[in-house]
């Protein structure tokens, strides 16, 4: 993933690496924020679904051991 305010950046500062990296982790930030609506929607019900199968999952695993000891 390439930002185009880097070059800018980094030719108006001298290449002091603190500043570059912090300017990065706030364009990456802004960058983010700016995707999570559209993220959001589908991550959740992913996420949703991923813990619904786990807990199905768990619980056969669970009966499944139950039957076995006895």
């Amino acid at each position: 993933m390439t930002i185009r305010t880097a070059n800018l950046h980094n030719k108006i500062q001298v290449r002091d690496k603190t500043t570059c990296l912090s300017n990065k982790t706030a364009q990456v930030k802004k960058w983010r924020s700016r995707q999570l609506p559209r993220i959001g929607r589908w991550h959740n019900e992913f996420l949703l679904s991923r813990i619904r199968l786990y807990n199905m999952y768990a619980r056969a695993r669970e009966e499944w051991f139950n039957v076995d000891k006895t």
